[in-house]
C-alpha cells in the first residue's frame, strides 16, 4: 500500500541500519506495506509536522516578544532579574550563537531564541541563582499576569488575571536590572 507519490528506491534500504528499520519491520508485518514504505511515510509525516511547528514557533515568538517589549521595553531580554537561571543561560547562548553586538537590533537576538526558551517562559519559573540567595522566579507574577497573557487573546478567561496579586511576592524581581545579555 503506497502512501507516497513516488516509490522509495530499493537501494535506500541498504543505507539504513537494521536498528533503525526494526520498528518499521515489525509494523510492516501488521500492515499491507513494506518497512521501507512505512519509513518513507514516517519521514513525510515528520516533514509535514515540522513545517507547522516552525510556523507555530514564529507566531508564538512574535506574540510573546510583542507583549514583553510593550511592557518591559524592546530590550527586555537584558533584564536579568526577570529570568531564572535556565532562561538567562538560553539568552546568553542565543546572544553568543547569533554573534550579537551591543548595538544589534533586538530582532536579531529574538530570532536566535529557541522554541524551548519561549515555552519555558510559560511555566512557573525556576531558580534565580542570584546572590545573596538562590530564589525561585515566579513567572506567573513576573511575566504572565503583567504581559504574556495578552499574547493569547483567545485563551479562556480563567487563564488570565488582570494584574499581579499584591499579596504574592515576586522574589526573583528584587534587585536592579543588569544590562548584560
Amino acid at each position: 500500500m503506497p502512501y507516497h507519490q513516488v516509490a522509495p528506491p530499493p537501494s535506500l534500504s541498504g543505507l539504513l541500519s537494521v536498528e533503525r528499520m526494526g520498528t518499521f519491520e515489525r509494523l510492516a508485518r501488521q500492515q499491507s506495506a513494506t518497512a521501507l514504505e512505512l519509513y518513507v511515510l514516517d519521514v513525510e509525516l515528520s516533514s509535514a509536522f515540522m513545517a507547522d511547528l516552525a510556523l507555530a514557533e514564529v507566531i508564538l515568538r512574535n506574540a510573546m516578544n510583542d507583549q514583553l517589549s510593550a511592557y518591559f521595553g524592546a530590550r527586555w531580554y537584558r533584564l536579568d532579574h526577570l529570568f531564572d537561571k535556565r532562561s538567562r543561560a538560553a539568552i546568553k547562548r542565543a546572544w553568543r550563537d547569533g554573534k550579537c553586538a551591543d548595538d544589534a537590533p533586538p530582532g536579531k537576538l529574538i530570532a536566535q531564541l529557541t522554541l524551548g526558551f519561549w515555552v519555558n517562559l510559560l511555566d512557573s519559573g525556576g531558580r534565580a541563582d542570584q546572590p545573596p540567595h538562590d530564589r525561585k522566579c515566579s513567572y506567573d507574577n513576573l511575566l504572565w499576569r503583567p504581559c504574556l497573557r495578552l499574547a493569547f487573546p483567545t485563551a479562556p478567561a480563567s487563564a488570565a488575571t488582570s494584574t499581579p496579586s499584591p499579596n504574592v511576592s515576586t522574589p526573583c524581581a528584587t534587585g536592579s536590572p543588569t544590562t548584560n545579555p
